[in-house]
């Protein structure tokens, strides 16, 4: 088998001219750099929940993409990615190869009129769960 190193993966991220959260963006400044990229026409990817469980569980997801979306009046296209946990479990420091990743896409979630972002992120939480699960 083959392993590739998280830093490559890193590499790539900034390769690309992402902005990292959680560095010098965190909470309400964070949120600020994502609508200012969304409004200049970019696209933002965002793991809303901020770290993935050891199992592959969906769990608590924090409200900034909510909070950007609505207020750059954007949709959301939530991507579900099962089998991660198997690919790159918690604490690992190597990609492992074998196992299967299976990219789920859903229909966009688009904020509507009066919506706020707690409502946005409820649908956003359900869209995410796995298939059967608080459909």
């Amino acid at each position: 088998t083959c392993a590739l190193p998280i830093s490559l993966h890193g590499l790539a991220v900034h390769g690309y001219g992402a902005i990292l959260v959680g560095g010098e963006y965190v909470g309400l400044s964070a949120v600020a750099v994502m609508v200012e990229a969304l409004e200049a026409g970019s696209t933002v990817v965002v793991y809303p929940e901020g770290t993935r469980d050891a199992g592959g569980a969906l769990g608590t997801l924090r409200p900034g993409v909510a909070i950007a979306a609505v207020q750059a009046g954007v949709p959301i296209v939530p991507v579900r990615l099962d089998g991660i946990a198997e690919v790159l479990p918690k604490g690992a420091r190597w990609v492992r190869t074998g196992a299967q990743v299976t990219l789920r896409v859903r229909a966009p979630i688009v904020p509507a009129a009066g919506e706020g972002p707690e409502q946005v992120l409820a649908r956003l939480q359900r869209a995410l769960q796995p298939a059967g699960v608080g459909a």
